[in-house]
């Protein structure tokens, strides 16, 4: 400094900063909008991310397992599309994001957890709910299957004694089973497989049956003999005829004359058509007629013989 007198003196400096900018030191937040914590996930992922900043948003940074997967710098929408097929499956991985202000202020979200599956490894599931096990069948008997999967029942294998016999698409899964193709008065396994599309195999616990077709009959069947009558002379061709009952059913009836067999018959009438003329079961007059019936459980009853005589 100067004065009018040519006298100087030296004024002491200062040092000023110049801020023509308000310092920011507000940081942005981050959320993940999706997916959801805890989610399942397969295939191509989009997470979503909601980034918010008083100034505004630079870039959001994408973490996988805190690797750097992706940076988003063009908004208002930040999104990273996570191809999950490279990555291991069946384990949890952790989704994290940073978002950055203009000036470099960084703000983590909230992490979140979900859960990798892109291969179908669960097996699906079933039962058998008809015929019971030990149960007696018989006839057409419909093997009914009830079967399930987390994703879709692709097909159910019937089998018998471990005889693969049907495959059934659709459900209600079903077979109707003719029981009279099979061994009579057995046991039987009836057993099952559901597969679903994944090419995951559940087999069905296996159930016994029983096969009986013929029912137990201890009952014997009745008959008699309807023509001639007991004591009656008989002459040229008359019939000789019996009535035969079953509870089940007759197989046959076998015809005698003095004990030589006439043959047997098989369906109503009972009736043989008898020549008297010619000689059956011996030289004398007097004929003894009996009879016999088998039913179709091999139970035999004998009619009453009856005594004629024949006079040509």
């Amino acid at each position: 400094m100067v004065d009018g007198w040519n006298n100087t003196t030296v004024l002491t400096p200062v040092n000023v900063w110049v801020d023509n900018l308000d310092q920011d030191d507000i940081h942005p937040s981050a959320v993940i909008i999706e997916p959801a914590s805890g989610q399942t996930v397969s295939g191509d992922v989009v997470i979503e991310a909601l980034a918010t900043d008083n100034e505004g948003i630079d870039k959001v940074e994408f973490y996988i397992n805190t690797d750097l997967t992706y940076i988003d710098s063009i908004g208002p929408d930040y999104n990273y599309t996570w191809n999950t097929d490279s990555f291991p499956d069946d384990e949890d991985y952790i989704i994290s994001l940073i978002a950055y202000d203009l000036v470099g202020n960084d703000g983590p979200s909230t992490a979140i957890t979900v859960h990798l599956d892109n291969y179908d490894n669960i097996i699906p599931s079933g039962n058998i709910t008809y015929p019971y096990a030990g149960q007696a069948v018989s006839g057409v008997e419909t093997i009914t299957v009830f079967a399930e999967d987390n994703i879709e029942v692709n097909l159910v294998d019937f089998y018998i004694d471990n005889i693969l016999i049907h495959s059934d698409l659709e459900a209600p899964y079903e077979y109707d089973w003719d029981t009279a193709l099979e061994f009579e008065d057995i046991n039987h396994i009836i057993g099952a497989i559901v597969k679903d599309q994944s090419d995951n195999i559940f087999e069905i616990p296996s159930i016994s049956v029983y096969v009986n077709n013929i029912p137990n009959d201890s009952n014997p069947p009745s008959i008699i003999i309807t023509s001639p009558a007991n004591g009656q002379t008989v002459s040229g061709t008359l019939n000789f005829s019996t009535l035969a009952n079953d509870d089940i059913g007759i197989a046959h009836v076998e015809l005698f004359i003095n004990g030589e067999s006439l043959g047997t018959l098989e369906s109503e009438p009972y009736t043989y058509v008898w020549d008297t003329t010619i000689d059956i079961g011996g030289h004398d007059n007097e004929k003894v007629l009996s009879a016999l019936a088998e039913d179709t459980a091999g139970n035999i009853s004998f009619a009453q013989p009856i005594l004629v005589e024949v006079n040509n």
